[in-house]
């Protein structure tokens, strides 16, 4: 089987060249198996960064439309106030006035 220095050198050689092989293998699987775990995560990442701008986005919709029903809001209290103060302006004026009409329709 061995029967020079070059078929020992050959043997070796392929043993050699089998263990690179072996740690070569080994090697790649770590650095995908690492690569996979970074992309794995960034597209975590990518997916919570999202959300949270649809987040962002939808509380920035209904705050402009809760903006706008409160705008409304104020508006209606504001009229509805304006005219409660008529209302009691002419309530005050005719109970002033009410004493003398009423004993005039006591008189009747």
């Amino acid at each position: 089987m061995l029967e020079n220095s070059k078929d020992v050198l050959n043997l070796v050689l392929a043993i050699s060249i089998i263990g690179i092989t072996v740690f070569i293998c080994w090697f790649l699987y770590y650095i995908i198996a690492s690569v996979k775990k970074v992309h794995d995560t960034i597209k975590s990442l990518h997916a919570a960064i999202n959300s949270l701008n649809q987040f962002i986005s939808g509380a920035k919709d209904k705050l402009k439309n809760s903006s706008a029903h409160i705008q409304l809001a104020t508006a209606v209290v504001k009229t509805a106030i304006e005219e409660i103060g008529k209302k009691l302006k002419n309530k005050t004026k005719t109970k002033k006035a009410s004493p003398r009409a009423r004993k005039t329709k006591s008189k009747k």
